[in-house]
C-alpha cells in the first residue's frame, strides 16, 4: 500500500500519509542468532547507529561543505531496497502487492568494501515468536529465538548463503513455532542484483547474484563530513511566558486539546538555544516546530534540507522528535501508520549556524517491513 499524499523532502520525494497525523521445535538449522535490534514500530526517534555518530579525529577535521542528496528506494516485486551516498545497501521484503500484511520480513544489508560481510535479519511486524526457521526450497537455511524487538540476526558463512538461495531460489517458508507459512519472495533477485551493481561487485566474486571472476569496478565513495558545533553542558533557560505566546502565534501552533503541550528547550551552544515546540498531534505523531533563542529573541531553526511533514511547501515540522544532548543529534520520526512500517526518519546536528542532516532513513511502502532502509550518511566530527 502506498501513501496516497507526498512528502516533499527536496531532492528527493517521500510518500506519507494523509492519516498520518490524525486522531517452536528446532529443526537443526545452523547458525541460530539472536542480535537486539530496535523496531520502527516504536514512537521514539531512532537514533543514528552508522556513520553519524560523533567522533574523534587525529587532526582537525574538515567540513566538506556537502548538500544532503538522500537517494531513494527501489521497488522490486515484494522487495525494496536503497543503497545510500556511502554505497550501504539495504534490501528488505514485505507483503505481496495486494496485501499490507506480512508475518515475516526479511533484511539484507551490507557495506560497500570489497570484504564487507552480509547479515540477514529475519523479524515479525506483529507478534512476538519463541523460535523462528526459515527454508528456501524445503532446506532449511537459518533459525533463531527473536528477541523482545521480534528479530533475531544470522551473519558470516550462513548469512552469505541464505542471501544467494534469496535470489535463486524458487519458495521460501517460515516455521513460525510450528506454523508454517509461505514468504514472498518475488523481486529478491532483482533487488539485490541492483545492490551488487551499486557497490561495483557485478561479475565478482564477492557478487550475490551474478558472480565472476573479475575485480571490483568501483571504490567506495567517502561520506561526507559535518564539522558540529562543540557540545555544551550548559544549562538551558526556558522561554518566559509572553515568548512562547509569541513563538506559537508566529508558527501558528495553538495549544492542542488532543496532544502535549510542550516546549521544551536544550542548549545547543554557547549561545543558542533550542526549543521544541508542540504543534499538534495525532494518533501516532506528534508535530513538533524547532526554534532557536539567541540573546531573548527567537527564530524558526535553519535546516540545511528542512524536515517537511505534510503537504509540499508546507513549513518546516519536525514529528516524534528527540534531542539527545549526549550526542547532540535532533531527530524527526515520521510514521506513515501506527505499525511504523513505513515513514521517513531523519537525524540532524547543529553546527553552529544551521541543523545539518547527518543520516536519513525511509520507506515508502506500508507493507510490514521491519525497516526503513538509510538513504543518506555522513560522517559526525567536532574539533
Amino acid at each position: 500500500m502506498r501513501y496516497p499524499v507526498l512528502v516533499s523532502l527536496l531532492p528527493v520525494s517521500v510518500l506519507v500519509a494523509a492519516t498520518a497525523c490524525s486522531p517452536s521445535g528446532n529443526t537443526g538449522a545452523p547458525n541460530d542468532a539472536t542480535v537486539p535490534l530496535e523496531t520502527p514500530a516504536r514512537p521514539k526517534p531512532r537514533p543514528i547507529v552508522r556513520g553519524a555518530a560523533p567522533q574523534a579525529p587525529a587532526e582537525p577535521a574538515v567540513d566538506s561543505k556537502a548538500r544532503p542528496r538522500p537517494t531513494s528506494v527501489k521497488t522490486f516485486g515484494a522487495w525494496g531496497i536503497a543503497c545510500d551516498n556511502g554505497a550501504y545497501c539495504t534490501a528488505v521484503s514485505m507483503a505481496p502487492d495486494d496485501s499490507s500484511i506480512a508475518e515475516l520480513s526479511i533484511v539484507v544489508e551490507r557495506g560497500p568494501a570489497a570484504d564487507a560481510p552480509v547479515s540477514v535479519t529475519i523479524g515479525t511486524p506483529g507478534s512476538a515468536l519463541r523460535r523462528v526457521v526459515v527454508a528456501i526450497d524445503g532446506t532449511p537455511l537459518a533459525s533463531g529465538n527473536p528477541g523482545d524487538d521480534r528479530r533475531f540476526t544470522v551473519t558470516g558463512p550462513v548469512a552469505m548463503t541464505l542471501a544467494r538461495r534469496l535470489a535463486t531460489g524458487t519458495a521460501m517458508t517460515a516455521r513460525l513455532d510450528g506454523r508454517t507459512i509461505p514468504v514472498v519472495i518475488t523481486g529478491a533477485a532483482a533487488a539485490l542484483r541492483y545492490a551488487d551493481a551499486q557497490q561495483g561487485r557485478a561479475d565478482t566474486a564477492t557478487a550475490l547474484v551474478a558472480t565472476g571472476d573479475t575485480t571490483p569496478a568501483t571504490t567506495p565513495p567517502a561520506l561526507p563530513t559535518i564539522l558540529a558545533a562543540p557540545l555544551t553542558d550548559r544549562r538551558a533557560q526556558a522561554p518566559a511566558a509572553p515568548l512562547v505566546a509569541q513563538m506559537r502565534q508566529r508558527t501558528g501552533c495553538a495549544a492542542d486539546q488532543f496532544g502535549p503541550v510542550t516546549n521544551e528547550t536544550y542548549a545547543l551552544d554557547a549561545t543558542t538555544d533550542l526549543v521544541l515546540l508542540s504543534c499538534g498531534s495525532g494518533a501516532y505523531n506528534v508535530i513538533t516546530r524547532a526554534l532557536i533563542i539567541r540573546d531573548g529573541k527567537a527564530s524558526e531553526a535553519p535546516f540545511d534540507l528542512p524536515p517537511q511533514f505534510g503537504e509540499p511547501g508546507a513549513k518546516p515540522a519536525l514529528v516524534n522528535a528527540g534531542y539527545d544532548p549526549k550526542t547532540g543529534l535532533l531527530s524527526s520520526y515520521a510514521k506513515g501508520r501506527g505499525v511504523g512500517d513505513c515513514g521517513v526518519g531523519q537525524d540532524y546536528v547543529w553546527d553552529g549556524t544551521r541543523f545539518r542532516l547527518a543520516e536519513m532513513r525511509m520507506m515508502g511502502e506500508c507493507r510490514g517491513a521491519i525497516t526503513w532502509p538509510v538513504i543518506w550518511r555522513t560522517t559526525v566530527a567536532r574539533n
